[in-house]
């Protein structure tokens, strides 16, 4: 069927004639349905029927599609100013007589530092109130006491390899010595120790740890080890460097594991034993 053949309900032809206006419609007048209705009659088309979304012009599913574009867009800058990157807010507060510094992060959980000047802060989400800051603070608290203890206790002189270090030298310099010395150590070491155990790590990484002399990541196969073995005996150095090499072939502390340092270092349970007594050095302030 022809346009021209278009038969409207009750038998009238359809006249293809009608034009638009021809002046120029402002804004106010495209918002006004009865200027719409008045000055385009199709919106008045007997056959006319509204598309599922519910627009009655192709302008409005246009405008509906802008009005979205602009709100997606300003929940996106919403969200940005809601979650920036880095610190956000450095709050100090007091908490049962104790100044705690509360750091706002894009993070997901809270986490409680002390460092060896003694500053105190918890790491925390945007969202957390500073009611749950405080509850996690006190649920820890014992934890607390005890790393500021560690870090008053008057620090022992800097050894090296278990001698006494160069004295007077400031933390930036016992830095630097013992990565020096352990960035020396560590090639002879691997270089024995890595075809026996039969796997080496994707990684090296020296750095100070609080509470281990070293670490294996099973996931990256990177290997830690803390700055402060060379402050021991090289015979520490060597026990935790297999210590993680095996790691990387039995994962826990299992028989297995056992089996594999009682082959390669049968007094490794020795040396591990005075390490325990010796507990790892905090990081030069």
């Amino acid at each position: 069927m022809t346009t021209a053949d278009h038969v409207w309900p009750g038998g009238a032809a359809r006249d293809d004639s009608y034009q638009p206006p021809q002046e120029q419609p402002t804004p106010e007048d495209l918002d006004d349905p009865c200027w719409r209705a008045s000055h385009y009659p199709y919106c008045d088309d007997p056959w006319y029927e509204e598309d599922a979304d519910g627009f009655n012009s192709f302008d409005e599913y246009e405008e509906e599609l802008e009005l979205e574009r602009r709100l997606r867009r300003a929940m996106a800058l919403a969200a940005a100013r809601y979650r920036p990157q880095g610190v956000v807010t450095r709050e100090t507060i007091e908490i049962d007589g104790l100044q705690v510094e509360l750091r706002r992060k894009a993070m997901v959980s809270l986490r409680l530092h002390v460092e060896p000047s003694g500053l105190i802060w918890l790491s925390m989400p945007y969202r957390t109130s500073r009611e749950e800051a405080v509850a996690m603070f006190r649920k820890h608290r014992r934890w607390v006491d005890q790393m500021l203890q560690r870090v008053s206790a008057p620090r022992p002189e800097p050894q090296l390899w278990g001698s006494p270090a160069p004295p007077d030298l400031p933390g930036a310099a016992l830095d630097r010595l013992y990565r020096r010395e352990l960035s020396r150590k560590l090639p002879e070491l691997a270089a024995r120790w890595i075809p026996l155990v039969g796997q080496g790590p994707s990684m090296w990484t020296l750095r100070w740890m609080t509470s281990r002399w070293g670490s294996c990541s099973s996931h990256t196969r990177r290997i830690t080890l803390n700055l402060a073995l060379a402050a021991l005996p090289e015979r520490c150095l060597e026990e935790v460097l297999v210590h993680e090499l095996v790691h990387l072939v039995e994962p826990n502390h299992g028989p297995g594991f056992a089996a594999w340092m009682d082959h390669l270092l049968p007094d490794w349970r020795a040396t591990r034993t005075d390490m325990r007594k010796t507990k790892p050095m905090l990081r030069p302030v």
